[in-house]
Parts: C-alpha cells; structure tokens; sequence
C-alpha cells in the first residue's frame, strides 16, 4: 500500500482521514508560503482561490516524497463573495459570528491528491450553511464552549458549532476541513 502524508497540521483535517479509516498517515507542515499566495490572487474568484492554496500546498511535498499520496486542503469561508477572514481572538470570533448570524454563507473548500511529484485529482466542494438567528449572548456562550479561534467562520462545525445552524447543504466533512470523497477510492485500493 502506498504511504500517506497530510500536507496539514490541522488537528481537524487528520481526524477526518482517521473518521475514514486512514490512521497510518505522516503529518507535513507545507512550505508554500500562503498568506503571501493571498495577497497576489485576492482579487481571482474564491473557487480559484481555494483551488490553488490546496494545489500549492501539496506540490512541493509530493516533489520531495514522491512515492507517497500526499493531500492537501484549504478552506475559505464567504458571505456574499465577500471573505471572512478566520477568527484571530474571542472578540474577532464573536464579531464573524455576529456578521453571519441569521445569514447563509458558504464553506469553501478545495482538496487535491498528489502522486510523484503528479497532480491527480482537485476537488472543489462548497457547503451553504444557514446560521440561526442568536442573541449576542448566545454567540459569546458558544464561542466561550468552543473556543474557536483561527477556524474558518469562528466555528468549530465538528465540535459544537454543527449547532448553530438551521440548513446545511453539501458535505460535512468538506465544513470540517476536507472532502475526501473523490480521493478515498483511489488511496484506499
């Protein structure tokens, strides 16, 4: 069987391989320096965004481990097209929340598998998500439960955070940090 790296440290990304039964994987922190990427393709579309964090991501690390799958994921969190930026404290927590309250925004999330330094799939998968509407003491009640700092829309979905919402549409796991959907087939042969 072919070996596994997480182009990702995010504790939320490897729960979702082990949820799938993957528990043998390397975790790889990606060199791709990403908050300089942002600045240059800011004003492309969020789908090309998100798309081409994950697909940088995991190319310099499939380059260097070459006989491993490596899969890498971004996840971009909008309100009409406008992005929302991942919580820095518990007042930056608090405001996002405040601005999505009542509102559907969507979970942008982009996941690609790599092979030899190759490029073999790139998923794109966009959940809406419909936030109840809650009083500000509930949002700070729940970002204190939490405590979702720098998670994409201040909320931690797999946590308590699936409850703050009244309609879901797509894949949960894509809320999560990554949709594995296309690429568990051909990882798990």
């Amino acid at each position: 069987m072919t070996k596994i790296i997480l182009a990702s440290t995010s504790k939320a990304r490897q729960y979702l391989l082990k949820k799938a039964g993957i528990t043998n994987f390397e975790v790889k922190k990606p060199l791709f320096d990403e908050e300089g990427a942002k600045d240059q393709i800011k004003t492309w579309p969020i789908k090309d965004q998100a798309l081409f964090l994950a697909e940088n991501k995991g190319k310099q690390i499939s380059q260097n481990f070459p006989s491993y799958y490596v899969i890498s994921s971004d996840q971009i969190c909008s309100l009409e097209d406008q992005i929302i930026h991942k919580s820095k404290n518990q007042n930056d927590a608090i405001n996002i929340l405040t601005k999505l309250n009542g509102k559907t925004h969507i979970q942008n999330n982009a996941t690609c598998l790599f092979l030899n330094g190759k490029l073999l799939i790139k998923h794109f998968s966009p959940v809406s998500l419909t936030m109840k509407s809650l009083t500000l003491q509930q949002i700070t009640n729940y970002v204190t439960k939490d405590h979702p700092i720098g998670c994409a829309g201040a909320y931690k979905f797999e946590s308590h955070g699936k409850n703050l919402f009244i309609k879901i549409d797509g894949n949960q796991d894509a809320i999560i940090g990554m949709d594995l959907t296309k690429i568990l087939p051909i990882i798990t042969k």
